[in-house]
């Protein structure tokens, strides 16, 4: 599975210069495990990339949701008219479908940017279909010195509790987001809102920043 998500990615985008970013599209791709049957949620859309993924690659129905009309539009724009895709705007805490709406979703590099990440998952939880498959993706606590030296030392001279955040120029991995995430405490909040968690995988810890 990994191997042929592998190749179908890359074919569709040979030429990547964010290794990380072709290594999680690929994971994505290789835990949806979708098909033309399936409904796909792309919580946190952004400017749509997902959503020509699995358009391409699956043949699934996807929709995208994203709290900002403009992101919405220009993935619209770049993407144009196709039937297989759905563009609605929304919040990740306050999701507009019924539910069980979804048989797979995608929310990739979101949780750590919510107000309230606990709501959030629970949503996902309520419009995810009996049996469906929810595939996350969020940054590392433990993420290695030379992916941000400044914050890595920061952290680790104040045991974790200095670090620079907002969006300025030297926020680093911490840039925007108001959490990273650790291995166990991911799964606790998966495991809190009822998901069972049946793959965890560390991405790209050797991978230039």
């Amino acid at each position: 599975a990994a191997s042929t998500a592998r190749r179908k990615v890359r074919a569709l985008i040979p030429v990547e210069p964010d290794l990380a970013f072709r290594r999680r599209c690929e994971t994505v791709i290789e835990f949806l495990d979708a098909g033309p049957d399936d409904v796909v949620l792309d919580c946190g859309t952004g400017y749509g990339f997902y959503l020509r993924l699995v358009d391409e690659l699956t043949g699934a129905t996807v929709v995208g949701l994203d709290p900002e009309r403009e992101r919405l539009t220009s993935a619209h724009e770049r993407l144009g008219d196709r039937r297989q895709i759905g563009y609605v705007q929304g919040s990740a805490s306050r999701l507009p479908f019924a539910d069980g709406s979804f048989t797979r979703i995608i929310c990739s590099e979101v949780l750590e940017h919510l107000p309230d990440d606990t709501r959030a998952v629970a949503e996902l939880h309520r419009v995810l279909a009996p049996g469906g498959i929810l595939v996350v993706t969020v940054p590392s606590a433990d993420y290695p010195f030379a992916w941000d030296p400044v914050n890595w030392i920061l952290e680790h001279i104040s045991g974790g509790r200095v670090h620079i955040g907002g969006e300025r120029l030297f926020s680093g991995i911490w840039y925007g987001h108001r959490r990273l995430y650790s291995m166990p405490s991911l799964s606790r909040l998966l495991e809190d809102a009822e998901f069972t968690i049946e793959t965890r995988r560390p991405l790209t810890h050797y991978c230039p920043p």
